[in-house]
């Protein structure tokens, strides 16, 4: 199988974590892509143009990070990472919540990339104001969400990366001392350390 990634899509790093977690490194081949190049073998296979997108070993092909997540998540080795979910409405809200997060920075980060005089002072402002919330919300619940590793942790990880690597300017830590504290741990687990964003 092959995972069309880049190393800067969030998205695509909940699903190298993933698959790291679940044993699936030999199985599965890493291709870097840049969608903004508009690669014809990308539209061929997502008309979107978006990442990730996965190449399954019988020529069909996965998207987007949801589906290929479940997918990884279901021929993987060891502990079912969903399991928290299908029990607990309220984790398959964090998990929306944390979707979220990457959606509004992604966001951002787009509108940041424009020239100056075409940035959105108010969308931009909307943004972070989300982002800020969205932290403070995670603050406030964290002490409600599951002890056992699963998706939701590793989720948020890479919404917290993401952060740090496009949106620095956000002070998020001084608003989330618990999540800060949780973050400075678990930033350390080898699936997230190999795939840190550059």
């Amino acid at each position: 199988m092959e995972l069309f990634y880049s190393h800067a899509s969030p998205y695509a790093r909940t699903c190298r974590v993933m698959l790291r977690e679940k044993g699936l490194l030999d199985r599965i081949e890493e291709t870097e892509v840049n969608p903004l190049e508009n690669p014809p073998h990308l539209f061929a296979l997502n008309p979107l143009g978006k990442i990730p997108c996965l190449i399954l070993d019988d020529k069909q092909n996965l998207f987007d990070s949801t589906v290929i997540n479940d997918y990884l998540n279901t021929i993987g080795e060891g502990d079912d990472l969903y399991a928290a979910h299908q029990r607990d409405w309220q984790v398959k809200k964090w998990q929306a919540l944390s979707h979220g997060m990457l959606d509004v920075a992604v966001q951002l980060r787009i509108e940041k990339t424009k020239p100056e005089a075409q940035q959105s002072a108010l969308w931009m402002n909307r943004n972070r104001d989300a982002l800020m919330r969205s932290v403070r919300q995670l603050e406030t619940d964290m002490p409600k969400m599951p002890c056992e590793p699963c998706f939701l942790g590793l989720h948020i990880a890479c919404a917290l990366g993401y952060l740090d690597f496009r949106h620095a300017e956000i002070a998020w830590r001084s608003a989330a001392p618990k999540l800060s504290e949780w973050f400075a741990e678990v930033r350390h687990r080898p699936s997230l350390m190999a795939t840190e964003p550059r």
